[in-house]
């Protein structure tokens, strides 16, 4: 059994690369309504665009990380780029995100979904979480807005948007 331990060791090496490597974010989902269409990627809104007057309010490159998490009381938040599951589903009107963290025994420690859904009528986006834990201990959900353009913001804060 000359490369018995040899194959162990490089199994355990693959394993311990793929973990580091991280599963792939979900891909971004697009939700249209009658006044905007709104592009959203790991619970994040990643685009943003006015239909009524031609105008891009958000865009980025890629993900967002850092806005999306379960907060615990005293045990550190669990953030979206941790996650051990992301899925996405799209039925027509709405988006719907979902991430779980798992503990080493594949039990699951916690799991958040974050449904964005057009709302029939107005053509508001509704914005529903929900976050459950298998311990004590939550504190708070969230998700959030890529970085608005400057310019925007400038014009917003003076008064001409």
């Amino acid at each position: 059994m000359l490369f018995g331990n040899t194959t162990k060791r490089l199994l355990s090496w693959i394993a311990l690369l793929l973990a580091a490597a991280g599963l792939p974010a979900a891909q971004p989902a697009t939700l249209e309504t009658s006044g905007c269409v709104l592009t959203i990627g790991n619970g994040v809104i990643v685009g943003l665009s006015n239909r009524l007057s031609g105008e891009t309010l958000v865009r980025t490159a890629g993900q967002e990380p850092g806005l999306s998490a379960l907060h615990r009381l005293n045990q550190g938040d669990l953030w979206a780029e941790q996650a051990t599951l992301l899925t996405n589903s799209n039925p027509a009107g709405r988006s719907e995100w979902t991430a779980e963290w798992q503990r080493p025994e594949k039990v699951v420690a916690g799991r958040m979904r974050t449904r964005f859904e057009s709302e029939p009528g107005t053509g508001d986006i509704l914005v529903q979480q929900e976050g459950r834990l298998t311990t004590n201990g939550l504190v708070g959900v969230s998700w959030g807005i890529a970085p608005v353009p400057c310019l925007l913001l400038v014009g917003v804060l003076l008064g001409f948007a």
